[in-house]
């Protein structure tokens, strides 16, 4: 009891003296424009707003993670469950970490992005039953498999003697992503000859999402098959897939949703023909095929041993624009926007709202009109770029650096794909040993030699004949022509459907890793230590020799090396039988990720300076409370992330040019407080609570270089000021309350009622700087508008679920139905970030974009296995 108090003065102290913090303060130093090193960022009053509403992320609803017994390792933590379910549709991410933190294998394969080191679950998506089989490892924790990261570790098991022997085919019903699904999987169990086979396949479709103008239209197939070889000898083949084309969404300001009526507007489709067209649209499949071998040495000892190849193509089309012009003899008035800016085909674009023309009250009200009435104009007019390209004739001399000449239309409007293929061999082994009954160790390499390949190429030139790859910015600002090249190895290159342009280069990762791990369990302490060690090398190699950067785009790059480790340690002290108390750390460091190391790496392969080691430390402490009516953990948690990189393209108004805007020494600060508690009121009643209290925070003031895009001209080196600002993107308050009842005649019915407070709209680092406000005094209006940071009104949901099965003979019937915001709440707002592109004079001009919840959806599915 006295420890249990203890936690919650803990909590009480951290709460008082954490929770109050306010970000903002860049602005005592700005005002004096001296920043001393000293100062500390004081708080600004952020005005609270009832916004609209917000687009949730889709759940399956029948995912599960399997049990692991032992109280360090598991993931049926209710806290956990419930934060990764049932909080999911407003964003929260547990402990604010990003993906790249949580470890994703399949069977003991790493499959984060090597680019990114983000878990990508969709090239396995729509497989629920295929990879329903997991070991689970959350936050810091001993691993049998893995070193891990902050965040955990999750190993899919998909060896073929593992899975249920049987038939399952399910039907699904959602008004989400997709409207439909289909599931089929049958596992022959290990048979006679030694052999067990498990085939899965599913699709899922939808002719019009949630959101106008999506579709969604995904297959996925995986097989396993293992072989018994000999009494302590197996192995196994896995393969698996998830092909899926998809139209995207996308966001927008605020007014653009109060002119439409609608929080789900979607700019990125218009009419072609009468026909809905989507402009962006997600084509990926990158199928994986392992090879394990599975080997008891000893009764207490295995080795796990594999083998893997990922490989496809991932890919998302949109428009692309030369010189857009509006023809003189094209006169509807439907095409108004197009007659106001000329070039820019998207519809929400700056100049074509009204809030441009607040000075104009004619053209004001015209625009008021037309996007509050005529869904044509607000939408892509796909009629008109097939229109403007079919009157472009035009003459290239020189084509593809030849003598001849190419006359035809040429295309103002293209639709472009842009590639992220790749491949990779991975190579792993994982030793498990129990040395006593009080000993155990786990040891275990991992090796990838991956390959990124980066491109783009036409997709459709919309009714013209060619594209002729130059690049228009750099004809701007440059007399040179050669300049304007693309590509120097084939000047004036003309492209058609499949052909590549713009930019094609490789990203090459070796990385090769090791950790070991021992646990020591006793009656009343159970504790861990483990080490790890990794060596990456990366590099670019370009496939086109860019006319802006002839002598560091074409061939292979200088080659970037980066050893790292890392060490955690825990351990679980039993007070009592019911009373525990548990306590882990980690430091390690990790490279850079490849994505955010070079400063253009579409278009030269300069790295950023100062590249280093990112370095992690963390801990967290947890009182448990174990009891057969009630169970509890209590925990504080810290993390700090340091060294970062940020590294961002995009049009710069102040020098008038395409920017890449690159931090380097970003620092973030994770703390908080999190609550999970499950009561059995009765054999059949549970009640759930769980809660969190955080503060995710950047707790540095990055080096900011800002280098144009079009040379390697540095345009000015600037400090943001983003100390105690908060990190966007996720709730920093969340809570739930359940009740569930179970009836011993199979149903079960539940509840939730969920409250999210302290979410953030991501910000502009640039608008947190002196030059920002250079021109300004602390009296001017814009001043608080540049340097605040929005925080987004509180909210709650209602959720409702149930399930029933029935067993006839030997056929198994379940029916499960899921309700979520049951209140069918469509002015949620969960997120969004402030544009890069800004005026320090007029930061309205490019305002905030908003996301927002989905309103009521439904799961139902239908089940029947034998």
């Amino acid at each position: 009891m006295k420890l249990f108090i203890l936690f919650l003065i803990l909590g009480l102290y951290y709460n008082l003296v954490f929770g109050q913090e306010e970000p903002l303060g860049v602005n005592d130093s700005i005002k004096n424009k001296s920043f001393p090193d000293s100062l500390e960022m004081t708080a600004m009053p952020v005005q609270e707003e009832e916004l609209s509403t917000l687009t949730g992320s889709e759940l399956e609803a029948d995912e599960e993670s399997q049990d692991i017994s032992g109280l360090l390792k598991a993931s049926s933590d209710i806290f956990v469950s419930t934060a990764s379910y049932t909080f999911s549709p407003a964003r929260f991410r547990i402990r604010g970490y990003a993906s790249e933190n949580n470890i994703i294998l399949i069977n003991g394969t790493e499959v984060n992005d090597m680019e990114s080191g983000g878990a990508i679950w969709s090239a396995w998506g729509g497989l629920n039953d295929a990879t329903r089989y997991k070991i689970v490892n959350d936050g810091i924790s001993p691993c049998e498999f893995n070193f891990g990261g902050v965040g955990g570790a999750t190993n899919i098991i998909t060896r073929a003697s593992t899975y249920r022997k049987g038939v399952k085919a399910s039907y699904s019903l959602t008004n989400r992503s997709y409207r439909n699904r289909l599931m089929l999987t049958i596992a022959t169990g290990m048979m006679e000859n030694g052999v067990a086979v498990v085939f899965s396949g599913s699709r899922r479709w939808a002719q019009q999402g949630y959101v106008d103008g999506t579709f969604y239209d995904a297959w996925a197939y995986f097989l396993s098959a293992e072989k018994k070889i000999a009494d302590n000898h197996s192995l196994s083949f896995t393969c698996f897939g998830a092909p899926t084309i998809r139209g995207k969404q996308g966001i927008a300001v605020q007014e653009i949703y109060d002119l439409t009526g609608n929080n789900y507007y979607n700019p990125n489709w218009g009419f072609q023909d009468g026909e809905i067209r989507n402009a962006k649209i997600s084509n990926y499949h990158k199928p994986m095929v392992l090879f394990n071998h599975y080997w008891n040495i000893a009764p207490k000892t295995s080795l796990t041993s594999g083998i893997s190849y990922s490989f496809g193509r991932g890919g998302s089309t949109a428009l692309n624009w030369y010189e857009g012009s509006y023809p003189s003899d094209l006169s509807d008035d439907n095409n108004i926007a197009l007659k106001l800016a000329g070039s820019d085909p998207r519809p929400d674009y700056y100049k074509y709202l009204p809030s441009y023309y607040e000075h104009d009250q004619a053209m004001y009200n015209i625009l008021t009109d037309k996007w509050e009435n005529d869904e044509n104009f607000r939408q892509l007019n796909w009629d008109y770029y097939y229109f403007a390209n079919s009157k472009n004739l035009y003459s290239v001399a020189g084509v593809n650096g030849s003598n001849d000449t190419l006359t035809g239309n040429r295309s103002k409007y293209i639709v472009e794909e842009q590639r992220t293929d790749h491949s990779n061999v991975g190579l792993n082994s994982l030793l498990n040993k129990d040395i006593n009954e009080h000993l155990s160790f786990t040891g275990g390499i991992n090796m990838n030699w991956y390959r990124g390949i980066h491109f783009k190429e036409v997709a459709d030139l919309l009714g013209g004949d060619f594209w002729v790859d130059v690049d228009q910015f750099a004809e701007r600002d440059f007399a040179d022509p050669a300049l304007a090249q693309n590509d120097l190895n084939v000047p004036n290159k003309v492209v058609v459907p499949g052909e590549r342009f713009g930019y094609d280069y490789f990203a090459n990762i070796h990385s090769y890793s090791g950790f070991a791990q021992c646990e020591f369990t006793y009656s009343w302490l159970e504790f861990y230590a483990a080490v790890t060690g990794s060596y990456t090398q990366f590099w670019r190699t370009g496939k086109m020799k860019n006319g802006k950067f002839p002598d560091n785009s074409f061939g292979n790059s200088k080659k970037q090396n980066f050893p790292d480790y890392g060490i955690k340690a825990g351990g679980l002290f039993k007070i009592t039988g019911r009373h525990l108390i548990a306590l882990n750390g980690i430091y390690m460091t990790r490279p850079p990720y490849f994505q955010n190391a070079y400063v253009s790496p579409r278009k030269r392969d300069d790295v950023i300076e100062g590249l280093t080691n990112e370095t992690i430390w963390s801990g967290d402490i947890s009182y448990l409370f174990r009891a057969p009516f009630l169970k509890t953990r209590l925990t504080y948690f810290y993390t700090q992330f340091n060294d970062q990189i940020y590294n961002e393209s995009f049009y710069h108004d102040e020098f008038r040019t395409l920017v890449n805007y690159i931090m380097t020494n970003v620092d973030k600060l994770h703390t908080g407080l999190e609550l999970g508690a499950e009561a059995k009121l009765t054999p059949t009643v549970s009640l759930v609570i769980v809660a969190t209290k955080a503060d995710y925070i950047y707790n540095s003031r990055p080096n900011v270089t800002i280098a144009r895009d079009n040379s390697s001209e540095l345009l000015e080196s600037r400090t943001a000021y983003l100390k105690n600002y908060r990190i966007g993107g996720t709730p920093q308050t969340a809570a739930s309350f359940g009740g569930k009842y179970a009836s011993p005649r199979y149903w079960t019915a539940g509840f939730n009622v969920n409250y999210f407070s302290d979410s953030y709209i991501d910000i502009n680092p640039d608008r947190r700087t002196s030059e920002a406000v250079e021109y300004l005094i602390a009296d001017d209006p814009q001043w608080n508008q540049l340097l605040e940071q929005e925080k987004l009104p509180w909210f709650y949901t209602v959720d409702i679920y149930g399930f029933k099965s029935w067993k006839i003979n030997d056929i198994f019937i379940n029916l499960n139905l899921s309700i979520s915001n049951v209140l069918g709440r469509k002015d949620i707002n969960i997120g969004g970030f402030e544009q890069l592109r800004y005026s320090p004079l007029n930061p309205e001009k490019f305002p905030t974009k908003y996301s927002y919840m989905f309103g009521r959806t439904y799961y139902f599915g239908l089940g029947i296995r034998f």
